[in-house]
């Protein structure tokens, strides 16, 4: 899990020391799934050309992500790790799928898939009572981009 998080640190590094080179773009999206750290969340998107990078706060959890957009805007492909305390409150590692209908840099819907694992333990109010077990994640999610 900590080689993960390095991998997205380090990408979400490099584009920004390139930044004045390229076209940058941020906006804000509102929905559900691990993207948006879980039940509902607000995700805060940076794209640069077609790497998307973001960062997202959701009722349960949060999360941190990396996109490439492809085929006119309106498909991504990307990573998304995090942790949400329903399913996965020591952790998630996902690879995504998103559709954009509009494309991605109009706004509008996203409909997408996740799928990777994610690690529970059994837990009580005031702490971990049982063992931390690793099992598949998979999600589907709906959200809006502004």
């Amino acid at each position: 899990m900590k080689k993960v998080i390095a991998l997205v640190c380090t990408l979400l590094y490099f584009p920004l020391t390139n930044a004045s080179e390229t076209s940058t773009d941020t906006s804000f999206s509102l929905g559900a799934g691990y993207q948006y750290g879980g039940v509902l969340g607000v995700r805060y998107n940076y794209q640069n050309q077609n790497h998307v990078f973001f960062g997202s706060l959701g009722l349960v959890g949060g999360a941190l992500g990396y996109q490439y957009v492809f085929s006119d805007d309106k498909h991504s492909l990307g990573v998304n790790v995090g942790s949400e305390v329903l399913t996965s409150e020591d952790g998630f590692a996902v690879l995504a799928y998103e559709f954009y209908p509009k494309g991605f840099k109009d706004g509008g819907w996203q409909f997408g898939v996740s799928g990777g694992m994610r690690r529970e333990d059994e837990s009580g109010s005031f702490g971990k009572v049982g063992k931390t077990k690793s099992e598949p994640a998979v999600m589907v999610s709906i959200g809006y981009k502004f």
